[in-house]
C-alpha cells in the first residue's frame, strides 16, 4: 500500500521529492526514487552515478565530478544506448571520464584516441597547449609556428605590418576610386582622369594648338558640361577649344577671345550671326540680335515687336498692348477699357463690358440688362423687345407684332390690317382697318361698305350694322335704301329695293313711302298711288273727291 512519506524535501522550483517512498501509485524507479512535479505528475529521479536509460530504469553512469552522465540511443542502432558524458567548460570526455583539457576560454577542447585537441575560435590559435589571440585581420589566416604568429593571407589581399589587408588599402588610384576585383583591383577614375592608376589627364598630350595652354575643367564646369574636360587658354587671334580657329567678325566688328571663346564687338545696328556682324535693326526701340540664325528683338519697355521692328506699344500699367495684323490694340485688364491709347479705369459692374466711345463710357450688358447711373443693372422687357433706362426709370421697345402691356413686350398681332393694343386690363385688342374685322385675333376680310360697320358673330359669317338710309344688299354691302323715313327698306333677290311700310304710308309710283289717307269713309287698306296720284276705295254712298272719301 502507498504510505504517506516521513518527510518531504524541496529540490527545485518544479520538483518535490518524496523520501522513504517504497513505490508510488504511478511510478516505478529502479536505483532511483519517484519524484512529484509541479503538475503533480510522477517522475524517475536516478541516484547519483545513475542515469535514466529507458523509462523507470536508471543505469549505472559515471563521468568523474567534472560532468554529468547520460545515455542516448545509438545513431545506427536506436534499440541500443551509449553513455554520453556532458563535461563542465575546460574539461572533455576522455574514455568516459571528464578530463581536464586546457585549451583556454577562447576555445573547443576534445580528446581523440587520447590526445588533446584545441578548436580556437575566430582570432586566436593554437600556442603552447592553449588557444591565444591570434589575427591576421579577414584578409588572411593566422597561426603561430614555432611560437611566431604566421599569417597566410588570401588572394587579393598582401601582409601589411603584420596584417592581411586589400590592395586598395594604400589607395593606389591617384585620382579615382579603387575597386577589388577576385585577384586584383582596378582604378574607376574621375573625368578628365585616366590610365591603370588614374595618373593622366587630358592636358598630359597637349591638346591646345597655336600656343595655347591647356587647364582642368574645374569641379564646377564638370558639373554643369562633363563632356568638357580642359580649357585651352588661347593665344590672340586665335580662339576654339583647342586654339585651332582664327578670330575675324568681318568688316562691322571687331573680334575678341575670351575664355577660348570668340567674342564679337559689332557695330551699331549689327550683331554677331555664326561668328561675324551681320546686319541687325529693330528700330529705336529694343536691341537686336541672331538666335540660331534667325533675327530676335528685345524690345524696351513700353515697345513690343511687330513685323520686324519694335514699336512703341504702351497702354499703362492697366493692360497689355499688342499690335493685330499692323493695328495698335489695348488688351485691358478687368474693369479698365482704352480710352486715348491707354487702358483706363471702366467698370460696368459684373453684368456688362465696359469700353470708351467717342470718349465716353458706354456699357454693353448681358442679355436681360441695361446701363442705369453707369453700371449694367436687371432691365426686362421679355423676348419680345429690348430694355433701357431713361432717367432712372425702366423703357421697353418692342419688336414688330410685340406690344407693351404695362411691364413687358407680349406678342400682339391682328395681321397686316389692323393694329393690336392691350386694354387697362392687359386684354389684347385689334382695331381693324376699314373693310376687315377680328377673328380668332386677326383682322379678317369683312367688308359692309362705306356705310356699315362689320363684325363676325360665327365662323366666317359677318353681320353688317348699316347707317341710317342703308341697308344690306345681296351683296353684304350697305347700300342707299329710302323709305323717307316712313317703312323698312330692304333689297330683293334682283337686288331691288323693297319697302315695308307704316301703317297709314303706301308705296308711291317712286316706290317711296308716301302717307295715303282717305279720311274714315274708306274700306280697309283701300288707299293706294296710281301713276302718282291717290285713289281712294271709299265705302257705299261715298265718293273720291281730292283724295278724301266724302
Amino acid at each position: 500500500m502507498f504510505s504517506i512519506p516521513e518527510f518531504v524535501e524541496e529540490l527545485d522550483t518544479n520538483i518535490r521529492v518524496a523520501n522513504g517512498i517504497a513505490g508510488a501509485p504511478e511510478c516505478e524507479c529502479k536505483n532511483g526514487r519517484c519524484l512529484k512535479d509541479n503538475r503533480g505528475k510522477w517522475k524517475c529521479s536516478c541516484f547519483s552515478k545513475y542515469a535514466i536509460q529507458e523509462e523507470s530504469v536508471c543505469e549505472k553512469c559515471d563521468c568523474g565530478s567534472k560532468g554529468k552522465c547520460l545515455f542516448s540511443r545509438k545513431i545506427n542502432d536506436v534499440t541500443k544506448f551509449e553513455k554520453k558524458c556532458v563535461c563542465d567548460k575546460g574539461y572533455a570526455d576522455k574514455d568516459g571520464t571528464c578530463t581536464e583539457c586546457g585549451c583556454g576560454e577562447n576555445s573547443k577542447c576534445e580528446f581523440e584516441d587520447g590526445q588533446k585537441n584545441c578548436y580556437c575560435e575566430e582570432g586566436y590559435a593554437e600556442k603552447d597547449g592553449k588557444c591565444t589571440e591570434c589575427d591576421c585581420g579577414e584578409g588572411g589566416a593566422c597561426e603561430f609556428q614555432n611560437g611566431e604568429k604566421v599569417c597566410d593571407c588570401f588572394p587579393g589581399y598582401l601582409l601589411d605590418d603584420s596584417y592581411c589587408r586589400d590592395l586598395c588599402f594604400k589607395s593606389p588610384c591617384k585620382y579615382g576610386k579603387c575597386e577589388l576585383e577576385e585577384e586584383s583591383f582596378r582604378c574607376d577614375c574621375d573625368f578628365p582622369y585616366f590610365g591603370p592608376t588614374c595618373e593622366l589627364d587630358s592636358c598630359t598630350e597637349s591638346p591646345c594648338l597655336n600656343g595655347g595652354t591647356c587647364e582642368l575643367a574645374s569641379f564646377e564646369e564638370l558639373a554643369t558640361m562633363p563632356e568638357i574636360s580642359f580649357n585651352c587658354d588661347c593665344k590672340a587671334p586665335y580662339f576654339g577649344p583647342t586654339c585651332e580657329k582664327v578670330c575675324d567678325c568681318g568688316i562691322h566688328g571687331k573680334c575678341g577671345v575670351l575664355n577660348g571663346t570668340k567674342h564679337c564687338i559689332c557695330d551699331e545696328k549689327y550683331s554677331e550671326n555664326y561668328g561675324h556682324c551681320e546686319k541687325c535693326d529693330c528700330g529705336d526701340g529694343g536691341t537686336c540680335k541672331f538666335n540660331n540664325r534667325h533675327k530676335y528683338c528685345s524690345c524696351f519697355p513700353g515697345y513690343i515687336y511687330d513685323v520686324d521692328r519694335c514699336k512703341e506699344c504702351d497702354c499703362g500699367e492697366n493692360g497689355k498692348c499688342q499690335y493685330v495684323d499692323g493695328k495698335r490694340e489695348c488688351v485691358c485688364f478687368g474693369g479698365y477699357a482704352e480710352k486715348d491709347g491707354r487702358c483706363q479705369e471702366c467698370d460696368c459692374g459684373i453684368y456688362g463690358t465696359c469700353e470708351f466711345v467717342n470718349g465716353k463710357k458706354h456699357c454693353v450688358c448681358e442679355k436681360g440688362y441695361s446701363e442705369k447711373d453707369g453700371k449694367c443693372e436687371k432691365c426686362d422687357c421679355g423676348v419680345g423687345g429690348t430694355c433701357k433706362f431713361n432717367n432712372g426709370h425702366k423703357s421697353c421697345s418692342c419688336f414688330p407684332k410685340y406690344i407693351f402691356d404695362g411691364d413687358r413686350c407680349k406678342e400682339c398681332d391682328c395681321g397686316n390690317n389692323g393694329k393690336c393694343r392691350y386694354d387697362e386690363n392687359r386684354n389684347k385688342q385689334c382695331d381693324c382697318f376699314e373693310g376687315y374685322a377680328e377673328q380668332d385675333g386677326l383682322c379678317t376680310d369683312c367688308n359692309c361698305g362705306t356705310h356699315g360697320n362689320c363684325i363676325f358673330v360665327e365662323k366666317d359669317i359677318k353681320n353688317c350694322t348699316c347707317e341710317t338710309g342703308y341697308s344690306v344688299n345681296n351683296q353684304g354691302i350697305c347700300e342707299l335704301c329710302d323709305c323717307e323715313g316712313k317703312g323698312k327698306c330692304s333689297f330683293d333677290v334682283s337686288n331691288k329695293q323693297v319697302c315695308d311700310c307704316e301703317e297709314g304710308y303706301k308705296l308711291n309710283s317712286k316706290n317711296k313711302c308716301q302717307e295715303c289717307d282717305c279720311g274714315d269713309k274708306t274700306k280697309t287698306n283701300s288707299c293706294t298711288f296710281y301713276k302718282g296720284e291717290k285713289v281712294c276705295d271709299c265705302v257705299s254712298m261715298y265718293a273720291d273727291k281730292n283724295g278724301t272719301c266724302t
